[in-house]
């Protein structure tokens, strides 16, 4: 073997190292060498008889140590530092590259340059990341097969105060087919724009939103054993019911670039919508919402285009009785002995259209119902119910309190002494009586032999 001094070898080279010795020595095997170090036979075989030839330096890599044919010299490097601290200051890694050649005659790319000033703790004014390639995707066919919904915050009303413009605008022909002011982005205002949709054009087919609180549970739990027997798909929303049970599918978009659509729209309508607002007049939400019926139609002869495919993708839309009874917050409750349901920390009561009370057996699970317009109903077995407030009655609980705000005189005064009856009550003399005569059949003398 030829000795070629210091060899350096890594954990995994030393470890081939290892097994390789005992191969050449006879204590294991080529087969358990293989196993070993996870080569084949025929690889413990090549690099045994390299071992043999060349020992511990066969291991390492020919060009371990040696720099690369394309290596910048140090002085280049030391150079291109100087310049673009001083001289090159402010220009860009292009512009030094042309430079450095002009100078020393060297060619160096822009991108050499760039890791050459990271290197040197130097920054680049220039710099930047390349703009992310995306695919664009390609307008949905039918009218109504897809729906891109969002809230845009902004000062609509040009008065210093922020109010938020829900919206649904259509992908295939770029129609809005819903817009609502709140002061918020709340589910209300989304409720709002679906039901406007849904009244207007029909039920659509599908509906892209982004990943927010509203539309989708930032953490999903795990669904109980009733909650699978109801039919609950996992980390619902009260939008997400809505959509189940309109038969919508909720898709999530993962970037704003994926719903740019409406996020285009809003731009427009900052620039547009605002304007028109102010030569109208308008100074109130109220009025915001109800100058907007108008401009939907107005912006829509503007901008949108046909579709591809004329038949619409809308479903039958149901009556607005109906849809009110889907676009609402529902929570599952259990009814109480007495045929009331709890709910916001209140007793709640059934009643049916003669305003009589409906009865329930106790721990029927029922659905309550809290309407977009105030109302609150019960849904139980495909009947829905109105509900009333109920009166609580003075609970045990409630009277401790009193008593324990009360003074101690007062408690003394209701409290009620023991009544012990007279030394000559009847009571005692029939007791005296009887004690007497258990004395006497005990201890008399004539039963004594």
């Amino acid at each position: 073997m030829k000795n070629e001094g210091d060899i350096r070898l890594s954990i995994k080279q030393a470890r081939k190292l290892h097994v390789l010795e005992e191969v050449t020595g006879g204590v294991i095997t080529n087969r358990e060498a293989s196993a070993a170090l996870g080569l084949s036979v025929r690889q413990v075989q090549r690099i045994k008889t390299g071992y043999e030839e060349a020992g511990a330096s066969s291991l390492v890599h020919g060009n371990t140590g040696r720099k690369p044919s394309n290596f910048i010299p140090t002085d280049i490097r030391a150079l291109v530092a100087e310049r673009a601290a001083n001289l090159w200051k402010g220009a860009s890694a292009s512009h030094m590259s042309e430079l450095l050649f002009a100078e020393a005659g060297r060619s160096v790319s822009p991108k050499t340059i760039t890791r050459i000033l990271k290197g040197a703790s130097l920054k680049n004014p220039f710099s930047h990341k390349g703009p992310r390639k995306r695919r664009r995707r390609v307008r949905m066919e039918r009218f109504g097969q897809m729906l891109q919904i969002d809230a845009s915050p902004f000062d609509w009303l040009s008065n210093g105060s922020m109010i938020t413009l829900h919206g649904a605008i259509d992908d295939a022909t770029g129609s809005v087919t819903a817009l609502r002011f709140e002061r918020t982005e709340c589910l209300d205002g989304y409720f709002r724009v679906l039901e406007e949709t849904v009244l207007s054009y029909g039920i659509p087919r599908s509906i892209y939103s982004d990943a927010h609180s509203i539309f989708f549970s930032p953490s999903p739990s795990k669904l109980s054993l009733t909650e699978e027997l109801r039919g609950a798909g996992e980390g619902r929303t009260q939008f997400g019911k809505a959509l189940e049970i309109l038969g919508i599918k909720a898709i999530k978009a993962l970037s704003p670039q994926a719903k740019g659509r409406i996020e285009r729209l809003w731009g427009t309508l900052q620039h547009r919508l605002v304007v028109d607002l102010r030569v109208a007049g308008v100074s109130t939400l109220e009025e915001a919402n109800a100058f907007l019926a108008s401009y939907r139609a107005r912006h829509n002869d503007l901008f949108a285009v046909p579709p591809k495919d004329e038949e619409t993708a809308f479903m039958p839309a149901p009556s607005k009785e109906d849809l009110a009874l889907i676009l609402c917050r529902r929570v599952f409750r259990k009814m109480t002995g007495d045929s009331t349901v709890s709910w916001k920390g209140r007793k709640w009561s059934a009643l049916d259209s003669q305003g009589r009370k409906v009865l329930f057996r106790k721990g029927v699970e029922v659905e309550v119902l809290d309407l977009m317009d105030g109302r609150t109903v019960l849904h139980h077995q495909g009947a829905f119910h109105e509900l009333v407030r109920v009166e609580e009655e003075e609970t045990k609980k409630t009277l401790a309190k009193e008593n324990t705000a009360t003074s101690t005189a007062e408690k003394v005064e209701r409290t009620r002494k023991p009544w012990t009856p007279e030394p000559d009550h009847p009571w005692k003399s029939e007791y005296e009586r009887m004690a007497s005569r258990k004395r006497i059949h005990e201890h008399s003398l004539e039963q004594i032999p």
